[in-house]
């Protein structure tokens, strides 16, 4: 019995962690967000094309810099 509570609580600190750092991941994104504006670079396509092997992969990437806001 003590090693099921013991893996449980080992799971749910390791997991609890990764949520943590997941939002913490989330917060540094927004913050930046506010002080600048993605906008598309001169190396992305204009027309994107699929790679083979994925629906949602444009083949040659999404290129976009950091424009700060005024």
């Amino acid at each position: 019995m003590f090693k099921i509570e013991r893996k449980k609580k080992l799971f749910d600190i390791y997991f609890s962690g990764m949520r943590f750092s997941l939002l913490e991941t989330r917060i540094a994104f927004a913050r930046i967000l506010r002080h600048y504006t993605l906008v598309q670079c001169e190396k992305t396509a204009s027309e994107l094309k699929t790679a083979v092997n994925s629906i949602y992969c444009p083949s040659d990437g999404v290129w976009v810099k950091a424009v700060k806001r005024t």
